[in-house]
Formats: C-alpha cells, structure tokens, sequence
C-alpha cells in the first residue's frame, strides 16, 4: 500500500473502532426493544463467530486443537455471555447513554482486579482515577429522576456486575491463545458466548417465546449491526490499530466510545442528559483517561484477544 492509502485505511480504522463500537449500545437497545435479549446476544455471538472463522480460514489461519477449543470456554463464558449478555438484559431498563457510562467503568475493575492479583498498590494516577471513576458512579446509579426506580435501579447494577465480569475473565485468561492467530482465538469465544446465552434463553423459557415475525425491522436491522460492523468489521479494524499504531492508541475507544454513546442516545433516542448525569459522565470520562495506560497494558500485554472484544 502507498503512504496515502495506509493514512485513509488509519483513518477508517478509528472511525469503525470509535463509532461503530460506540454505536453498539443504540444498536443493542435498538435490537431488544422487540426481541429477547438473550436470544438476541446469543445469535449475534453465534453469527459473529462464525463470521470470524470464516475469515480466519480464508487467511489460512491454523485450525485449533482440542486444548484451544475447550480453552476459550472461560473467556467466552465471563467476557461475552456474563459481561455483553448482561449488558444486553440491562439494556431492557437503562437508557442506551448510561449504559456506556457504566461499562466504562471496565478500566476501573482492570486496575483494581491487577493490583490484587499482583498484590502491589495503585500509583498516585491511578489512585485518582479510581477516586473519581467510582464517585461518577455514585453519583450516576441513583442520582437522576427515575434512575431510583427498582428496574432501572437493578439493570444498573447489573451492569457494574457485567463490567466487573468482563474484566475479571479478561485478566484471568490474559495470555491464553496467544500461541493463535487473533480471529481464531476470537471466534472461538464467540461461539461459546453464542453457546452460554442460547443455553440460557432456554433454560429461561426464551426459545418458547420467540417469534421471528413479531421482531420489528428497525430490531434486524440493529441485529445485523452489532454482528457486521460493531463485531466483525470492529475487530478488524481494532486489530489493524494494534499492529499500525499501537496499543495506546488502540486502546483511546475506552475513553471515545461513551462520548459518542451518549451523544447518539441525545440525537437519536431523545435521551436526557440532566446535570447530575453530565456532572457523573465527566467524572467517569475523566477516571477512563487516568487510567488508560495501565487499563490497556493489563489487557494487552500478553497479545491476546481478550481485551479486544466489543460486541
């Protein structure tokens, strides 16, 4: 490629990792507002999963063992059907802006969770970053007119719960299929993430429920985003960041995502944004930037793909 076409190809990396990642929770809310939502996550996973080793066999990316199969059930299991299932069903109550808010509270986890699997302390950055991170999240969960009712109430704290889940598998598995190409190691997830939420839905009594023409078409059509552009085209052009600018700078959608979320949820959902829940946001946003660095080198730093996922 010339220098001018790696520039452009850049550019519309950040663009798909930015809006179409943070466009992932209207979508999300979007998609359940006529479908179940553990039927829905299940078959996004499922689809995205089978994309993903599609396009792994057509790179010729070698075929897993056994081993590699059944390794990926954990990670699959607390990052996607644990951390994204749960932010599907919480979706039901939260508004799509405060939803993102509340995920970004991932970083926090990484930096507490490292320290004590490492059993060391958190720097003076971090230790700020933690401050305010939480205080934007006191101030969030209950402080808006309606926030205090029961549903919404549980759905976020359900999403505290999915955040902390994400995280946890994150660093428990870091470094596992790291020997695997990426979209191997990814679809192998996915799959099981698809597998956990479709066991679920019928453990639920979902599957009994569903109706595939009562699902409105504004709900396919989320559908299919969050499989196509928030799953597989989102990870390609993570994974294009990783190798052209670095994990750094990769890793800033922790910080863009929520921004272009809640902005999206303003225009597009007639969501509010009252002073308390900016006053939380900036709060949030601003512990997300402290904590970037050590967020991103916790998820990266063994090469794998278990910090990269955002479906």
């Amino acid at each position: 490629m010339t220098p001018r076409v790696l520039q452009l190809a850049d550019a519309a990396a950040f663009f798909a990792v930015y809006v179409f990642w943070g466009g992932t929770f209207l979508a999300r809310a979007a998609a359940i507002r006529s479908a179940d939502p553990l039927l829905m996550a299940g078959f996004q996973f499922t689809l995205a999963g089978l994309l993903m080793a599609l396009y792994a066999s057509w790179r010729r990316n070698p075929r897993p063992a056994a081993r590699d199969i059944w390794a990926a059930a954990l990670p699959g299991f607390l990052i996607l059907s644990c951390g994204t299932g749960l932010l599907a069903w919480s979706q039901q109550s939260v508004p799509s802006g405060r939803a993102a808010l509340l995920t970004a509270s991932v970083p926090l986890w990484m930096v507490l969770l490292d320290h004590a699997f490492r059993k060391s302390r958190p720097s003076l950055r971090e230790a700020a970053g933690l401050a305010a991170g939480f205080s934007g999240i006191a101030v969030l969960v209950p402080g808006e007119p309606g926030a205090g009712s029961a549903p919404a109430l549980a759905g976020s704290l359900v999403l505290l719960l999915a955040a902390f889940l994400w995280s946890l598998g994150s660093l428990i598995c870091r470094g596992w299929g790291a020997h695997l190409p990426s979209a191997r190691w990814l679809s192998l997830q996915l799959l099981w993430g698809g597998f956990f939420l479709l066991a679920a839905a019928a453990g639920s009594g979902s599957w009994g429920r569903f109706n595939a023409a009562a699902i409105e078409p504004g709900s396919w059509a989320a559908f299919f985003y969050l499989v196509v552009l928030g799953g597989f085209a989102g990870f390609l052009a993570y994974d294009w960041l990783l190798r052209r600018a670095g994990a750094a700078a990769a890793a800033s959608h922790a910080f863009v995502n929520p921004l272009i979320a809640v902005l999206l949820g303003v225009f597009f959902a007639g969501e509010s944004l009252r002073p308390g829940a900016a006053l939380a946001a900036l709060l949030i946003l601003l512990s997300v930037l402290l904590l970037l660095p050590s967020s991103a080198e916790s998820r990266l730093d063994a090469g794998t793909g278990n910090g990269r996922i955002r479906v």
